[in-house]
């Protein structure tokens, strides 16, 4: 019986994940809080797409927290820098009209939109699947 030839990457089938596919097996960032800080926690990955360290806030310039439930509908301006592909992937900064959000969005889905005043960004906008008790339990944390 004669070996198969080696598979070459994009043959259909063999060695190809699709582009959602890929984005769904990198580590998803995550929101926490320590002492007064908000930390959005980026794995290596998303580091280097979105050309930043994890992004730190103090809880003070929070003013507001929410789900919604397509991260797209949330993004504003034009992604300066960062890696982006449309209903995929966007991980950087995006500009508009003098405001300068930071975004990890991933597939679609539901997303925490945290919205700051003063510091680096306007707002965050993070991919979680549990949205909505993200955003309740950065809301508790922020009130205490």
């Amino acid at each position: 019986m004669a070996p198969h030839p080696p598979a070459k990457l994009g043959d259909a089938g063999h060695n190809t994940v699709p582009a959602a596919s890929f984005v769904s097996l990198v580590p998803m960032a995550h929101l926490e809080v320590h002492d007064s800080m908000l930390r959005l926690s980026l794995s290596r990955l998303e580091r280097l797409a979105g050309l930043h360290r994890d992004v730190e806030v103090p809880l003070a310039e929070v003013v507001e927290v929410h789900a919604v439930d397509d991260a797209w509908t949330a993004l504003r301006g034009i992604r300066t820098p960062g890696t982006g592909i449309p209903r995929v992937l966007m991980i950087g900064t995006t500009r508009s009209k003098g405001r300068k959000d930071f975004c990890v969005v991933r597939g679609r889905g539901p997303a925490v939109v945290i919205t700051l005043s003063g510091g680096e960004f306007s707002r965050l906008v993070v991919s979680d699947p549990e949205a909505d008790r993200t955003a309740t339990r950065l809301t508790s944390a922020i009130g205490s």
